[in-house]
């Protein structure tokens, strides 16, 4: 939540600011069930999202991007599922 001029008493209100959750890699591992090695090996052929830098040794993943990718990969999942059954 973030503080901006308002017509509130005091002259502010509360307004909610999103503020994009970082994930780092074992939080990536245990939230999409793969590996690491999986998670470079799809990096490596553009079937992941890139992560961003954090630091010099450091980088995170924007948890709306994993989530996206996740929901995409069940939508593949349950075409392929219906497709195979006709």
């Amino acid at each position: 939540m973030g503080y901006h001029e308002g017509m509130v008493t005091g002259g502010y209100k509360m307004t909610s600011t999103i503020t994009p959750q970082i994930l780092r890699l074992p939080e990536v591992v245990t939230i999409t069930r793969i590996s690491k090695a999986t998670i470079y090996r799809l990096l490596n052929r553009d079937g992941f999202p890139r992560p961003i830098k954090l630091g010099e040794r450091c980088v995170g993943w924007h948890r709306g991007e994993v989530d996206s990718w996740l929901e995409s990969r069940d939508r593949a999942g349950s075409e392929y599922m219906t497709d195979t059954a006709q």
